[in-house]
Order: C-alpha cells, then sequence, then structure tokens
C-alpha cells in the first residue's frame, strides 16, 4: 500500500510541504495506513502560516493524496510471464531482437 499525490502520483513523504484543501500550508509529519476497508487512512500536518507551529491529524484527500495498491480492497501484485526466447543458433542476437519485435508489433 502506498500514499501518492492525487494529481502527480508522487509518493508523499514525511517533510513534504503543500497546501490543504483550504489553502493552509502545511508540512507532512506523519502518515498511518487507513484501518479499514471503508477508511481513507490519515495525515498529521503542521501548519506553517501559524505561529504556534499547530499540528493536527486530517484525512489523506485534505492534502490532496490517496493510498493505491490496496490489499484490504483486493489488489495484488502483478504477475509478470517471461517468455523464453530460443537464440540457440541466431548469429547475431541483435537482429533475432528486432525481428522479434517486429513479429509482435513492435
Amino acid at each position: 500500500m502506498r500514499l501518492v499525490y492525487t494529481r502527480s502520483g508522487d509518493p508523499v513523504k514525511v517533510g513534504d510541504v503543500g497546501r490543504t484543501s483550504r489553502n493552509d500550508k502545511v508540512k507532512v509529519t506523519y502518515f498511518r495506513e487507513p484501518h479499514s476497508t471503508a477508511s481513507e487512512g490519515k495525515v498529521t500536518v503542521q501548519f506553517l502560516d501559524r505561529e504556534d507551529d499547530w499540528t493536527q491529524e486530517l484525512y489523506v484527500s485534505v492534502i490532496g493524496a490517496k493510498w493505491i495498491e490496496r490489499e484490504d480492497r483486493g489488489w495484488k501484485p502483478p504477475k509478470y510471464q517471461v517468455e523464453k526466447i530460443d537464440i540457440e543458433g541466431i548469429d547475431d542476437p541483435e537482429i533475432f531482437s528486432q525481428e522479434w519485435a517486429e513479429e509482435r508489433g513492435k
């Protein structure tokens, strides 16, 4: 499970500075995964526009983030198939690779 920014897809990291949905400037100090399939998880932020170093726990969507690859919602890592190619007897493997790619429309 990974926490990413919805617009960019970049991972959320502790120390990131951004804006909330109310345009407050905040710094991410901590985040935690959702506790159930219906939960979106929470992020703790420090409000940088305030003089008192106020921190608050918010839903991750308030900073424009979301959890992806959620195993609790049935996501499973992709299974990769490896195609075995027999290149024995090929004089120039580079030409073979080009022909192989052309056969598959690549």
